[in-house]
């Protein structure tokens, strides 16, 4: 089984076990560098681009059924994408994060960090599914 990823950044080793551990995934296919540079800057238009959706589509050719798909960003391509999945027999999943923030004040100014910490890898389902 093999894990297509679809994020703005590579997988922490962690992440890599788990997806091994529970997904059976034993190889992690990242997309070209123009893939990932389109994925970053998805068009903000009234319509989902469908030729960017078609590229990742067409990216996707080789996966098998059962091969998962990590998929988050913009979100109506990304449900677009989660669709084309399941209708594909692919095993589109997300990742769960906490969010943790600090704040420190310096005189007038307010800085904020925003760390997100891995949680777990979650499947996207239909509402239908039980």
């Amino acid at each position: 089984m093999k894990t297509y990823c679809l994020l703005n950044h590579k997988l922490t080793e962690n992440q890599e076990k788990e997806l091994s551990e529970k997904f059976h995934s034993e190889r992690i296919v990242y997309p070209s560098q123009s893939i990932s540079v389109m994925w970053a800057q998805i068009p903000a238009t009234e319509r989902v681009d469908r030729k960017t959706a078609q590229v990742v589509v067409d990216w996707l050719s080789d996966a098998e059924e059962g091969d998962s798909l990590i998929v988050q960003g913009e979100m109506g391509i990304t449900f677009l994408l989660v669709s084309y999945a399941l209708g594909r027999g692919l095993v589109p999943i997300h990742a769960v994060s906490r969010r943790e923030e600090t704040e420190v004040c310096d005189g007038e100014s307010v800085v904020k960090r925003h760390v997100f910490r891995h949680v777990c890898f979650r499947r996207y389902e239909s509402w239908n599914e039980k």
